[in-house]
């Protein structure tokens, strides 16, 4: 039997590239966000709020972007922003963050 993270180099080889750029930019973001903000709250409803602002960022860069020739850039930095917090909260959810 495989070790996982064999296993997991093993799954994430057969990803197709913009998959890999994407988590990429992903797990980017989320390294910048434990040096900048290391204290992660310990509570889900706190955690889950987090991941909720970032998504509400989100949909206002997009309503700006279609009502108010707001730039795609800040769309996909908010995209990349939710996915980092999203990350973040998963990692904490299995006992493996800070």
């Amino acid at each position: 039997m495989q070790n996982q993270e064999q296993y997991l180099s093993e799954q994430f080889d057969r990803l197709p590239i913009e998959v890999k750029e994407a988590l990429f930019e992903i797990v980017k973001e989320y390294e910048v966000a434990v040096v900048k903000h290391p204290n992660w709250p310990q509570d889900l409803i706190h955690c889950a709020s987090i991941v909720g602002e970032e998504a509400g960022e989100l949909l206002q860069a997009s309503l700006q972007h279609i009502y108010e020739e707001g730039s795609f850039g800040a769309i996909e930095k908010e995209v990349i922003q939710t996915g980092a917090v999203s990350l973040r909260l998963l990692i904490n959810l299995k006992g493996g963050g800070q």
